[in-house]
């Protein structure tokens, strides 16, 4: 179960990154360009999988809430 969690976060942490959703940026308000709000979209969805599959998983959930945040935030 913990090489399970592992690799979720693993996983989780790759897209994320992959995805370029973590830019530093200044705290003032922004949006972001639509293809980065797309790519958020896409990891959101990807993050609802893991979370639907791993209901009891802290950190998805919490990276989940993170990102819808964002997506909301800096989207809209």
């Amino acid at each position: 179960m913990a090489r399970l969690r592992r690799v979720g976060l693993a996983f989780v942490l790759s897209i994320t990154l992959a995805g370029g959703v973590l830019v530093s940026r200044p705290a003032q308000a922004f949006t972001l360009p639509a293809a980065q709000c797309a790519r958020l979209a896409s990891v959101i969805n990807s993050i609802a999988d893991l979370a639907a599959k791993y209901p009891n998983n802290q950190l998805i959930a919490f990276l989940l809430h993170e990102l819808q945040e964002a997506y909301q935030r800096y989207c809209s």
